[in-house]
């Protein structure tokens, strides 16, 4: 019997419902280590890096960038303390074609669900961050938006800022998050039919004047060749322009040429005389010829 059951036992087969981690081999364990610290260093990195942080943070984030990208995980956890600001919403107002109108703003608190909200709140809180060359049309596409879809007349938008309570007051119950003081209004341009007017004090440098700031009535779309262009400004009188001399009579009788004087010449020099210089005399003893002492005496050694 003991026979038997040692060879039971011997014949069993061996268990496998071991743990994968101590059937891994130990390269594939240090990979799979490297690559949780990877995922898990990025995702701390990603919230770390948002300004205002270190110079080591941001430089760290740029080693995973990309995953984070990759894999959708480059979310904002950032929390705004210690100094958190105010944020910008976009008040219109609709004026339809039968003169009734309404005022809206971007977001609405009943948009549902809430990350379509949170959309609509980025749309309005990158305002401020457009660039001024930009600003003008970027406001202007709200506008048409608006004025489409609504099937409006006039479009009126206002930026509207709403500022944080101050801590002290709120905490007595003195102010609330919601009072009239903690908002700042600011027009930012109006659309009247196909004429957008905006408000250049919301660039530093404006590029687009607005119409109802220089008193002058928009032109709409179209209207380019309908008449004069109004001028701007105080008239300016026209400059006086030059009198010209007449032209001359073709009839009249011809002016005078006077005579110019003759240019003097002048002398050539005299060619010499053939006869003042007597040739040389062929019969004469030739003059001797200087020969060099080297060609005579040539040094030994060279050839």
């Amino acid at each position: 019997m003991e026979g038997e059951n040692a060879i039971a036992e011997t014949s069993r087969p061996a268990d496998t419902t071991q743990p994968i981690a101590r059937q891994l081999p130990r390269w594939a364990k240090w990979i799979v280590s490297v690559c949780l610290m990877y995922h898990l260093s990025a995702i701390a990195l990603a919230p770390a890096s948002v300004s205002p942080s270190s110079p080591l943070f941001q430089d760290s984030w740029a080693a995973c960038r990309h995953y984070l990208q990759i894999m959708y995980l480059n979310h904002g956890f950032h929390f705004f303390s210690p100094e958190p600001g105010g944020s910008t919403l976009l008040e219109y107002e609709i004026t339809a074609r039968d003169g009734e109108s309404f005022v809206e703003r971007i977001p609405r608190k009943e948009i549902e669900p809430r990350l379509l909200y949170h959309r609509h709140f980025m749309l309005t809180e990158f305002i401020p961050w457009v660039p001024d060359r930009l600003k003008s049309r970027w406001l202007e596409s709200y506008a048409r938006h608006l004025q489409h879809r609504h099937d409006a007349a006039t479009v009126r938008l206002t930026i509207v800022r709403h500022n944080l309570v101050e801590l002290g007051p709120f905490t007595e119950g003195e102010s609330k998050r919601d009072d009239p003081e903690t908002f700042e209004f600011e027009l930012a341009g109006i659309l009247e039919g196909d004429a957008w007017s905006f408000n250049s004090d919301l660039v530093s440098q404006p590029e687009v004047i607005a119409p109802e700031i220089l008193n002058v009535a928009p032109v709409p779309v179209g209207a380019e060749d309908s008449g004069p262009i109004p001028s701007i400004g105080p008239e300016v009188a026209p400059l006086p322009s030059p009198e010209t001399a007449p032209l001359p009579d073709p009839e009249a009788a011809p002016l005078p040429v006077p005579e110019a004087a003759p240019l003097p010449m002048p002398e050539a020099a005299p060619l010499p005389d053939p006869e003042a210089a007597p040739l040389p005399d062929p019969e004469a003893a030739p003059l001797p010829i200087p020969i060099p002492k080297a060609a005579l005496f040539p040094k030994p050694g060279f050839e």
